[in-house]
């Protein structure tokens, strides 16, 4: 799904579920590219910079995965992992 919905918008937000899911099926290198292109949109949302740092830090990008977790403090210095769809 989250394939077919980078195909029909390219946004941050349909980049960031498709390296979240790359990142669960284990795609590591793919999910840092797509993570990449959805940080270029210049997004500053807690919950991305989170998933980014995950997705780097798991890619071998130590340096990337620490500066995004700095930034997921300074936008929100309370933010838990924990995220619940409704």
């Amino acid at each position: 799904m989250a394939k077919k919905d980078f195909e029909l918008r390219q946004s941050a937000g349909a980049c960031d579920a498709l390296a979240w899911a790359q990142y669960k099926n284990g795609d590591f290198k793919e999910a840092a590219a797509s993570m990449t292109r959805a940080l270029a949109f210049g997004t500053k949302d807690a919950h991305v910079l989170f998933h980014a740092g995950m997705i780097y830090f798991r890619a071998g990008d130590v340096v990337k995965s620490r500066a995004c977790v700095k930034e997921v403090v300074a936008i929100n210095p309370k933010f838990d992992k924990f995220h619940a769809h409704r």
